[in-house]
């Protein structure tokens, strides 16, 4: 199902993930907690007993205060929990 989807990497190793789901005639807002675990280039994130792999990547994002650093994390393999299989970007903001 297609939606929007925010993620929320805390200190200690939890992660929240909060999930809309578009496609329904009701707004529907699901959140879900788990784990995650950075090594420095590669993320883990475990929701759901579904565990997700992520590599990381340097970009560069266009904001209202011009060009920021930002990480780009990519999905390596294809979770049967959707919302992990999305790409998502961290951007640096001082």
């Amino acid at each position: 199902k297609a939606g929007d989807t925010l993620l929320a990497l805390n200190s200690g190793g939890n992660v929240t993930l909060e999930h809309e789901v578009l496609d329904t005639e009701v707004e529907q807002l699901n959140r879900y907690q788990g784990q995650w675990l950075f090594d420095g280039e590669r993320l883990t994130i475990t929701l759901l007993g579904q565990k997700q792999h992520y590599s990381r990547s340097d970009i560069t994002r266009t904001t209202w205060r011009g060009d920021s650093p930002a990480q780009l994390f990519t999905p390596q393999q294809n979770s049967p929990f959707a919302p992990l299989n999305c790409s998502f970007i961290i951007i640096e903001m001082e």
